[in-house]
């Protein structure tokens, strides 16, 4: 048995990465104020990400909440753009801590998360980034407040601190 173990844990040991190395990369465009709770989500080949939503730290009514800013980073060999992106369409509302996907060829699919601290979404969201225009399934009604109900239509329960995988098949 032990010699089984030592045979497994080399042959991890040899498919490891290699040791992580951080380059900096010139920034180019607007950089995002801190955040936590977003997403970000790769979309091009790993060169393009799109991220959405969370806290950041510019207050409304004196209070740190929940945005729906999209920002879109293209990165290169040795920089890195990041831009404020305008959206058209069924814009969400502000969230934080929702579950964010790709799916192929061009939108991210958005669901959940927090409004408030005691609200909690279970919308679903789409945004198309061949032209960022967001879009909601048909049988759901774009830019209502939480209830923190059950769906009417068969989708889970609200939700925050969760995730999302797209699974072609």
């Amino acid at each position: 048995v032990s010699s089984q173990y030592r045979e497994r844990n080399s042959l991890s040991i040899k498919l490891m990465p290699l040791p992580l190395i951080w380059n900096p990369l010139k920034v180019t465009g607007t950089t995002p104020s801190p955040r936590c709770g977003h997403t970000i989500t790769a979309v091009e080949k790993n060169k393009v990400y799109v991220m959405f939503g969370g806290l950041d730290s510019e207050k409304k009514n004196g209070k740190v909440a929940p945005n729906n800013q999209v920002w879109v980073l293209r990165v290169g060999k040795e920089s890195c753009d990041i831009r404020l992106q305008q959206c058209s369409g069924d814009i969400p509302l502000p969230r934080t801590n929702h579950a964010a996907c790709y799916v192929p060829p061009d939108k991210v699919v958005v669901f959940g998360g927090y409004y408030s601290t005691n609200q909690r979404f279970n919308d679903t969201y789409v945004l198309k980034t061949s032209n960022f225009s967001w879009s909601q399934p048909a049988n759901q009604k774009a830019g209502q407040e939480p209830k923190n109900t059950e769906s009417k239509i068969g989708a889970p329960a609200p939700r925050a601190n969760h995730s999302a995988t797209y699974h072609n098949g």
